[in-house]
């Protein structure tokens, strides 16, 4: 096919200047709202979507915080328990001194 055949094929389709497609613009109408309402859904899934991760993220915040904070406990309790067999363990050791030295005052 030539192309003066081609162009006059494309003009023979296109519509006298001046007159309008109702039907067509309707349609086009049509898709715009569509996707309108598509762009809006799209828009509020998002929100939520980031609604929900900073909701997400102000837990993993607090868990974080609270892990930080029994740790801590943890630690304290541990040491005051190394603390306490430390200070029972000084004062087994100071009986067992005590006696030894009074073995010792009674032999002489």
């Amino acid at each position: 096919m030539d192309i003066d055949t081609a162009i006059t094929r494309e003009i023979g389709s296109v519509p006298p200047a001046g007159t309008l497609d109702i039907g067509a613009l309707l349609d086009e109408e049509r898709r715009v709202r569509v996707l309108h309402r598509q762009r809006h859904a799209a828009i509020h899934r998002l929100q939520s979507w980031i609604r929900e991760v900073e909701e997400d993220r102000q837990r993993l915040l607090t868990a974080r915080r609270e892990a930080r904070a029994l740790a801590r406990l943890r630690e304290r309790r541990y040491l005051e328990f190394v603390c306490e067999v430390l200070r029972d363990e000084g004062e087994r050791i100071e009986e067992s001194r005590s006696i030894r030295h009074e073995r010792r005052k009674r032999a002489a």
